[in-house]
């Protein structure tokens, strides 16, 4: 078995036990978690932008915060990162630290704005690459932190 096969499954066995990532969809965030390992940058991005967004949606819903518009109306729509990251809740669910980063990275116009960059396609090879190690960076930490918790309460009891 080859090292990249090894991260892979090491990071989707990680994601899976962290609480934050559905366990549907543990296997793609790993395999973004262990590109950005192996410096490939643009393909964990690239697998991390939907599983994120759908992880922090979820947050948001298992908090009992509504994350779609009216559902009396007839068409009902989930709320994308650029509402979910403004609410309220972002402060209290990530950490106001944190969520403000989050916003800078990737939703804001005068901050790095890398979702909407690389969601409409306007980020050559090259572009943004500060910009999606840190994001990289974030998803694991985000992932790792109940973990870590976890850890640090078990050993104090």
């Amino acid at each position: 078995m080859d090292d990249h096969n090894i991260t892979r499954v090491f990071f989707s066995q990680l994601a899976a036990r962290s609480g934050f990532v559905a366990s549907s969809r543990a296997l793609s965030f790993g395999k973004g978690l262990a590109a950005g390992a192996h410096g490939d940058f643009d393909v964990a991005a690239g697998l991390l932008f939907p599983q994120f967004e759908h992880a922090v949606r979820e947050l948001f819903y298992a908090n009992k915060i509504v994350t779609t518009t009216d559902p009396l109306k007839a068409s009902q729509n989930e709320h994308d990162l650029n509402k979910l990251l403004v609410h309220d809740a972002a402060g209290k669910l990530f950490g106001d630290d944190a969520a403000f980063d989050l916003r800078c990275l990737l939703i804001e116009k005068d901050g790095a704005n890398l979702r909407n960059h690389l969601a409409h396609g306007v980020v050559d090879d090259g572009q943004e690459f500060g910009a999606k190690i840190y994001f990289w960076w974030m998803c694991l930490r985000i992932v790792c932190l109940p973990l870590v918790r976890a850890a640090v309460s078990a050993s104090r009891s």
